[in-house]
């Protein structure tokens, strides 16, 4: 019989030096302890996403793939130091496939848009993506550092209230919830969840509990206190001076927590309806490239195959055998490997890029490709420096051709724009 508590707030070792367990090892405790589900919310990423999917499903364990989100207090594009360098929280859950996608894009405009010490995103982006009621997405408001929780420990309790609402009214019901943080070692914590519930039932909002886990077991506490002073530069007597008081951050069985939140049992049984209704399932083992215009009559590898042989004579004095054979060559992997669209998106960015004055250029193992000088993609001829087109693609390779294009650090925003918006919908 499933567990009646699921932990949605879980960090694995892709909160890069701030949580400790493997993916691996979070799935093997979880199925220890009877669990047949929880969520991966790592901070601001989704690094672990695919893998946790992977290795959940081949267990027998239902994934939830999430994040914990950073949310800039004056907006991502604000960068000041101290004030912006300590966003507030937020734990985002897709629900389904759509807040999939939402969640992916989220975490891109993180890092593309509002990169200040951490990946963050802002309340313009939530809204931009809760705007269709089918978003996805389901909100737990954070833990002790979220927006709400920081406002009532500031004694902002009305405020705390109204952003309550914001985020309830953004969301839509049943997408948000306000989530209480299972630390009872810290007294403000308490606190915190005392008001939180009281809240919850004077504005309708549903509870949450969550554990807020870093670490697998009680006793791997000190090893997360000393990766928190590899992060911070700081010795373990310094840490010990700053945190005077312990607690547990670790993956604790369900059901020391659905003791100590007796009082509030609809926050146990909140956590089996949201994992009832996050239902995500990955299309793996195929690549998905954006879409992109091809003229009637011709499918992807046709096009640039035209493109490859009609836009070399542009390229050099003289089209060679050598060349003709290379290039044919080149395209019987591509075909194979079914990477067309690829090629052909990539030179799309770049040559717009160039016609509008934008200094690029292509770096590594692309340069290779005689098809991707070709068709722009690269400067450089691999015939005249003999450079292999196996170290960048051959028929063994597992994995995606990766061209890496640097573009001026100025105007590098205006290319993401570009493929943003002509690819991004897809």
């Amino acid at each position: 019989m499933p567990t009646p508590f699921v932990h949605l707030h879980v960090h694995s070792h892709y909160s890069l030096l701030e949580a400790l367990p493997k993916v691996k090892a979070l799935i093997k405790d979880a199925k220890a302890k009877g669990m047949d589900t929880f969520a991966l919310t790592d901070n601001g990423v989704m690094y672990g996403a695919v893998e946790f999917y992977q290795k959940a499903i081949d267990e027998g364990l239902k994934p939830i793939i999430g994040m914990d989100a950073y949310l800039a207090p004056f907006g991502r594009f604000e960068k000041r130091h101290k004030i912006d360098s300590k966003p507030f929280r937020l734990v985002l859950l897709a629900e389904t496939n759509q807040g999939y996608k939402n969640l992916m894009k989220i975490s891109t405009v993180g890092f593309m848009e509002g990169f200040y010490y951490k990946p963050r995103v802002d309340k313009e982006v939530l809204k931009e993506f809760c705007a269709s009621s089918d978003h996805g997405l389901i909100a737990l408001s954070g833990s002790q550092y979220g927006e709400i929780p920081t406002l009532i420990r500031n004694g902002e309790v009305e405020k705390a209230e109204a952003v309550a609402k914001q985020y309830a009214e953004m969301f839509g019901p049943g997408h948000f919830y306000l989530e209480l943080v299972d630390r009872p070692e810290l007294a403000d914590v308490r606190a915190v969840n005392a008001v939180l519930i009281e809240m919850g039932r004077k504005l309708g909002i549903p509870l949450v509990v969550t554990k807020d886990s870093f670490y697998l077991k009680p006793t791997d506490a000190e090893a997360w206190r000393v990766m928190a002073c590899i992060k911070n530069g700081k010795t373990l007597e310094e840490y010990e001076r700053m945190q005077t008081v312990e607690f547990d951050a670790s993956f604790c069985s369900p059901q020391g927590i659905v003791e100590r939140f007796a009082d509030v049992p609809e926050a146990i049984d909140n956590t089996r309806r949201i994992a009832d209704r996050c239902n995500v399932t990955l299309e793996l083992g195929k690549w998905n490239f954006a879409n992109i215009d091809i003229p009637p009559g011709y499918t992807a590898q046709q096009w640039l195959k035209h493109r490859a042989l009609s836009e070399l004579p542009g390229k050099v004095s003289e089209v060679t055998t050598e060349m003709l054979s290379r290039v044919d060559y080149e395209l019987s992997v591509i075909e194979q490997k079914g990477f067309a669209p690829y090629f052909l998106v990539v030179s799309d960015y770049i040559e717009w890029a160039r016609e509008n004055g934008i200094v690029t250029t292509t770096r590594g193992s692309a340069a290779g490709s005689l098809v991707g000088f070709s068709i722009g993609i690269s400067t450089i001829n691999p015939i005249t420096y003999k450079l292999p087109f196996e170290r960048f693609l051959n028929p063994q390779r597992p994995s995606a051709p990766d061209v890496d294009g640097d573009f001026a650090d100025n105007r590098r925003e205006e290319v993401y724009n570009y493929v943003r918006d002509k690819y991004g919908a897809d």
